[in-house]
């Protein structure tokens, strides 16, 4: 028998080449993609042809190649796999009812003799001394409290309200107010504003004439605010601006408890304007009326008269 080609390997009685199947599967979390592959193969088998003659002898050995052919078919699958994750958040809300038994200027603590209590927002208590404490706050709101006739300042307002007539108040954007109010710069040499009702136009210090600029200033009564630093006007006569609040001149030296019972009357009346020269303003009494001329013509300091009088 003729052998088979030395270097195929024998399959089925066949001399065939040897055939390999791969498989590849990937996997992703997100994305799977499986590989199939389809092996044909094609054998032609060998054929071997002997002639023999009587007179010389021939022999004829015909070999016949094998030819494999592959075919790989790949069939891509591709799996997209989509996640949606829905989280939900829940906020609770808790409200603590405020416990508080002090309210604005009141003493909150004392430490000489043991005396402590929490004030009502939006105060906090505030040293005032080595020993005291009082009810203060910072950036106060529109009508919260600012001063007190015994306590002063309560803390300052925020921003851009004022404390006038001892609460938070809006600023006026048609006259100036009293409290930082300048009238007249005498840097430009003129009249910046005109002061709201009540209050009159005048140098800071009355009897020093090398004060020029002027300010919106009131005559103040007793408990009011007085603090120089922001220019607010001057006590009534007989009282004395005393850590920013104006105090009668016998509270200066004594200490006396006085009961006064007010009975306020109310009348609308028409009153005629002040002529040039007419006095406009008592330190005593405060304003006398309003020149012809507009508040701020109430600006001829008189001090015989201890006040001011219309220009000219």
């Amino acid at each position: 028998p003729i052998p088979c080609v030395p270097c195929l390997p024998r399959l089925g009685g066949v001399c065939s080449a040897a055939a390999t199947t791969t498989t590849t599967t990937t996997t992703t979390t997100t994305t799977t993609a499986t590989t199939t592959t389809t092996t044909a193969t094609t054998t032609t088998t060998s054929t071997t042809t002997t002639s023999t003659t009587t007179t010389s002898t021939t022999t004829t050995t015909t070999t016949t190649s094998t030819t494999t052919t592959t075919t790989t078919t790949t069939t891509t699958t591709t799996v997209t796999t989509t996640t949606t994750t829905t989280t939900t958040t829940t906020t609770t809300t808790t409200t603590t009812t405020e416990f508080c038994d002090k309210q604005a200027g009141d003493l909150c603590l004392d430490t000489r003799y043991d005396i402590s209590g929490t004030c009502c927002s939006p105060y906090t208590c505030t040293s005032v001394t080595d020993v005291s404490s009082l009810c203060k706050g910072e950036s106060l709101a529109l009508g919260d409290a600012c001063f007190d006739k015994d306590a002063g300042s309560l803390g300052t307002c925020a921003d851009p309200n004022i404390c006038l007539n001892d609460v938070c108040t809006a600023k006026d954007t048609t006259c100036v107010q009293p409290v930082n109010g300048l009238c007249y710069s005498a840097d430009i040499g003129q009249v910046v504003g005109t002061c709201c009702s009540g209050s009159f136009c005048a140098p800071v210090d009355l009897y020093d004439p090398a004060t020029k600029d002027q300010f919106c200033q009131q005559v103040l009564d007793i408990g009011m605010n007085c603090n120089e630093a922001e220019h607010r006007g001057f006590c009534k006569t007989g009282s004395f601006c005393i850590d920013s609040i104006c105090t009668a001149a016998a509270d200066t030296t004594t200490s006396t408890t006085t009961t006064t019972t007010t009975t306020t009357t109310t009348t609308t009346t028409t009153i005629a304007c002040l002529a040039a020269d007419a006095a406009c303003l008592s330190f005593a009494s405060g304003s006398l009326g309003t020149c012809c001329a507009g508040t701020a013509s109430c600006n001829v300091f008189d001090a015989a008269a201890q006040g001011y009088k219309c220009a000219p």
